[in-house]
């Protein structure tokens, strides 16, 4: 009989990144069934690089160290549970460093229930030396109010999409450190990550939607945060926000 247990652990993209810079690395995990409670991910990073978000399927438990070196997501599901397919990792760049190119900044790690070591994939960006990235993000939060159905809290924010280099069709954005079970409201834009799991991505829809060099774009969204959360002044911040040509 063949154990359960995940069977790959892929990055799909290796993104750009600058000292100092936020990004989102998209990463899938497939697997052959469910795991008990126990089971884990650990990622663990590399050379001044730290960690502030992590997907992770509900029930579970997002750890994360103080020196920010290591975070683990542990299943605490009652019953046997499926990891999520398509899971990110938020990390923060050293300020200065001493390369450019493709680069490891960490590795993820699968553990079993029983404490054994299992798949373990690197992490790499790519340091391009470039002064700016390709697409640049900024936001405006401009209200909140409860919402009287679920007793979470709406709040609404305009996102501003740039290209800074040349026009770009396929593009995406990206936000984390949402509490889980955080919801995204209507939008034109493909939704690849709705909140559920603390982090927010939005794609263009099939066909793309250009970026022009220079104009922004504006995207109006609202983020229904869970009645557990209540009304909080860091939800006037969406935490991480980063933006990313898809182009290749």
């Amino acid at each position: 009989m063949v154990a359960k247990s995940v069977i790959s652990i892929t990055q799909d993209a290796i993104p750009d990144v600058l000292p100092g810079s936020t990004r989102t690395i998209n990463f899938t995990m497939d697997t052959n069934g469910t795991e008990p409670a126990g089971a884990r991910l650990e990622a663990l990073m590399v050379d001044d690089v730290k960690v502030t978000h992590m997907t992770n399927y509900p029930p579970a438990k997002l750890l994360i160290n103080d020196a920010g070196t290591m975070a683990t997501v542990i299943s605490s599901s009652d019953i046997p549970t499926e990891w999520t397919k398509n899971r990110t990792i938020t990390v923060v760049m050293p300020e200065s460093v001493s390369t450019e190119g493709c680069v490891t900044i960490g590795s993820l790690t699968h553990f079993n229930a029983d404490d054994v070591r299992g798949l373990s994939t690197p992490l790499k960006v790519q340091f391009s030396g470039v002064p700016e990235l390709p697409v640049e993000v900024r936001f405006m939060f401009k209200a909140k109010w409860q919402d009287w159905e679920s007793k979470g809290w709406l709040y609404s924010y305009d996102i501003f999409v740039r290209s800074t280099v040349n026009d770009i069709r396929k593009w995406k954005i990206s936000f984390s450190n949402l509490p889980t079970d955080t919801q995204v409201g209507e939008t034109w834009a493909q939704v690849n990550h709705d909140g559920q799991q603390g982090v927010v991505e939005l794609q263009t829809p099939d066909g793309g939607y250009m970026l022009e060099v220079g104009k922004e774009l504006p995207i109006s969204i609202q983020l229904l945060y869970p009645a557990t959360a209540g009304a909080q002044e860091q939800f006037e911040t969406l935490w991480n926000l980063g933006g990313y040509d898809l182009t290749n």
